[in-house]
């Protein structure tokens, strides 16, 4: 019986390569999962969260500001 029909040896090797890489592409240790974990964050697109965090603190300096301000009129 014959497993591969179309390609036969060459493609069972291709495919047997082709899983060892991917395979291989996974961490093995710990502090390689940890590692690989933390630099995938790092990586990460920042940009909404700083948008984020400039829009509260606006807010935050706006709403002192009222607070301040008080009862008066600052026109």
């Amino acid at each position: 019986m014959r497993i591969f029909q179309a390609g036969g040896k060459d493609a069972f090797l291709k495919c047997l390569t082709e899983k060892i890489e991917h395979e291989s592409s996974f961490p093995s240790t710990q502090e390689e999962r940890e590692q690989r974990r933390l630099q995938a964050f790092f990586d990460s697109d920042w940009g909404p969260i700083f948008e984020e965090q400039q829009a509260q603190a606006e807010a935050e300096r706006e709403a002192a500001e009222r607070d301040r301000c008080g009862g008066f009129w600052c026109g």
